[in-house]
This record gives structure tokens, C-alpha cells and sequence, in this order.
């Protein structure tokens, strides 16, 4: 049977774009941009495009709901 990957774990970390996080949370990619500009937003850069680990962004949604 097909075990399903554990977002946490690092060796099936997925690397997202400003697209795809936008469609995670519902947002707009200028929003996206807005909040790493910020340095609300945890991700890191490839050249000049803007990726996301997917366990680090599942992380920072977490804090968001604990600090609600």
C-alpha cells in the first residue's frame, strides 16, 4: 500500500513557487511578494526567483493559528 509523505519530513520536502503559495493560501502573488518583502513569509531565493520549502511554510501557518 502507497504511504503518503510526511510534509516534515526533509528528504520529500517539496520546493514551491510564488504561484502555487499563492493558490495554497488563497492569496494573490503580489500578496506573496508583499509578505517576503516583509520577511513575514519564510523562503529563500534561486537566482532571482522566489521558492518555498512546503514543511516551512505548513510550520509558519501553524504559528499563525497559535498566534490568533
Amino acid at each position: 500500500m502507497a504511504r503518503t509523505a510526511d510534509p516534515r519530513d526533509p528528504s520529500t520536502d517539496e520546493i514551491l513557487t510564488v504561484p502555487q503559495v499563492a493558490n495554497m493560501l488563497h492569496k494573490g502573488s503580489n500578496t506573496i511578494y508583499m509578505l517576503c518583502e516583509r520577511r513575514s513569509l519564510p523562503h529563500f531565493r534561486v537566482g532571482q526567483s522566489i521558492r518555498f520549502r512546503r514543511s516551512r511554510l505548513i510550520a509558519w501557518m501553524e504559528e499563525q493559528e497559535n498566534a490568533a
